[in-house]
């Protein structure tokens, strides 16, 4: 084996110690684009972080106010819509009608919730359902 002089041996050392920095700096400056590459990927996608597994974003607030007032429950806009038809309605019917108001849901399948929403207004006595018509209707008084 070579023998060094302690001059040359802290040469190698501050080389390491530049190279390590550098290495340090250029880690750094990669996670900040990739949290940026995850934010971005998170808006197109609508996911709220972007963070991908394992990963770990910050959340940004997003720009403007929030959405205003929150909407009406559900149930609600259903039995307003009931008492309003001067006849009983197919789920279909009450679907149309339901986003008709402007309810908005974000989900894919809104006719299996107002379905569910439907079975829970019937179960509590709120609304009826004519099993041979299959269509529902406001509770007679």
């Amino acid at each position: 084996m070579e023998s060094l002089s302690v001059a040359e041996l802290e040469q190698m050392l501050d080389h390491r110690r530049a190279e390590l920095t550098a290495l340090t700096t250029r880690r750094v400056k990669l996670a900040s684009e990739l949290a940026e590459c995850d934010a971005r990927i998170g808006q197109l996608e609508g996911t709220r972080s972007g963070a991908r597994k394992g990963g770990k974003v910050a959340l940004r607030k997003k720009p403007g106010g929030g959405r205003g007032r929150k909407q009406p429950a559900l149930k609600k806009i259903i039995v307003e819509v009931l008492q309003k038809s001067k006849k009983p309605l197919s789920v279909d019917e009450i679907v149309d009608r339901v986003q008709a108001t402007g309810y908005k849901s974000s989900s894919d399948e809104f006719r299996k919730v107002a379905y569910l929403n439907l079975f829970h207004l019937k179960k509590d006595g709120e609304i009826e359902h004519d099993p041979s018509t299959k269509l529902y209707s406001v509770k007679s008084a």
